[in-house]
């Protein structure tokens, strides 16, 4: 693959950055979309009021509590990367896009990159499967999108050149 395939402008890593934000945005760590939905919030919600509940519907199954999954693992494993990549990326992407503005587009495509495995990693511990809890999904959701954000703005920096 060449490294020209490979790199991406400020603009479309910015219209990426935008895109992957939304998403986790979207995320839901109560798990209701899974059991139904808007028909499982209106049945939670009808058990409280008639004093059958407390408040909140039957949750999320938990498949691990001392031995994570192989797919929780990896799940993490993906955040480390991406965030690891993020970390590397983003000094060399000031101090080059400060010199030298087309060099420094070229190290937006790490950024995303590490934008991508967070945005994945969260969206794995999100899934029914991977049987995470309610705090751990928010706890992920929360810090990826932080992580995004930060980026993102970064990133935008230097595409509207505020930077």
């Amino acid at each position: 693959m060449s490294s020209e395939r490979s790199a991406c402008s400020n603009e479309e890593a910015l219209a990426s950055l935008e895109r992957l934000s939304a998403m986790l945005k979207d995320l839901d760590e109560t798990g209701s979309k899974e059991r139904g939905g808007e028909a499982a919030d209106e049945q939670a919600a009808s058990a409280s009021a008639s004093g059958h509940g407390h408040g909140c519907g039957r949750g999320l199954p938990l498949s691990h509590w001392r031995a994570l999954s192989t797919d929780v693992a990896a799940a993490y494993r993906m955040i480390d990367d991406g965030s690891d990549r993020i970390r590397a990326a983003s000094t060399k992407y000031t101090l080059v896009g400060k010199v030298d503005a087309a060099e420094g587009s070229k190290l937006s495509s790490d950024l995303l990159r590490g934008c991508e495995l967070l945005g994945t990693g969260a969206l794995v511990l999100h899934s029914p499967p991977a049987g995470c809890g309610r705090s751990a999904r928010r706890y992920a959701r929360a810090a990826c999108r932080g992580a995004v954000s930060t980026v993102e703005a970064l990133v935008r920096s230097f595409a509207d050149g505020t930077a």
